[in-house]
């Protein structure tokens, strides 16, 4: 059995078995729509990133699925003064206590703790949080 790779010539998806997650177009094997060539074996598609943490290959990878990120030892990260934002899968910016914002999401802090909110378009500490460094 012929192993297919990237670009090699195809009849129809069963010509492309042999490469992992592709598929068969315009006569050449390559890579099913969510996947990318894995850089490292030329026959196997990998998962396109994302959401932050993701396998990825090059900055592109995560910069192209998340925004402002990067690839850092093969996963996707948020740039400095970014998080990700699981409603909008995007690398967004950080804001941090009184800081202007248009959502709860933006509202991050200098912890990982759901301590802020967005109310009144400023990130304020939640009613009734008591670990809110109101410094």
């Amino acid at each position: 059995m012929c192993i297919a790779n990237e670009g090699a010539s195809c009849i129809d998806n069963s010509t492309c078995r042999s490469m992992t997650n592709a598929v068969c177009r315009q006569g050449k094997c390559t890579c099913q729509d969510s996947y990318a060539l894995d850089t490292r074996n030329s026959s196997n598609c990998i998962s396109r990133p994302s959401r932050e943490g993701d396998r990825c290959q090059r900055d592109d990878d995560c910069q192209e699925a998340l925004g402002r990120a990067m690839c850092v030892s093969e996963r996707c990260r948020c740039l400095s003064q970014y998080h990700f934002v699981n409603e909008t899968g995007k690398c967004l910016p950080t804001r941090f206590l009184y800081n202007p914002c248009t959502k709860d999401y933006d509202c991050v802090g200098y912890s990982t703790e759901d301590v802020l909110e967005c109310r009144n378009g400023e990130c304020v500490c939640k009613k009734g949080e008591t670990g809110c460094n109101k410094g």
